[in-house]
């Protein structure tokens, strides 16, 4: 949280926060939830908790690393990321 906080003082950007129990003003963690719900909660029956955690965590490195997001320019989170930090504009 602290690098997006450092990254929107810096460019100059204001943060909205969302009213609660408002799923239209948080458009993209309703994706993100909608997506992990289709490709983890319901492609899978876990036998058990570690099972589930395994799972998620394939998950998530792969929607971080190598999923392209439109909202990024077809670019994953990581590569965004990278970017940023190598102080090259990220999109």
């Amino acid at each position: 949280m602290k690098l997006l906080v450092y990254f929107c003082d810096t460019e100059g950007i204001s943060i909205n926060y969302t009213e609660p129990r408002e799923p239209t003003q948080n458009e993209y963690v309703e994706r993100f939830n909608k997506t992990f719900r289709e490709d983890v909660l319901d492609a899978y029956i876990f036998s058990n908790i570690e099972e589930a955690s395994d799972i998620a965590e394939d998950f998530r490195k792969d929607y971080n690393e190598y999923h392209p997001h439109k909202s990024l320019g077809r670019k994953s989170l990581n590569e965004v990321l990278r970017e940023f930090t190598k102080g090259l504009a990220p999109l």
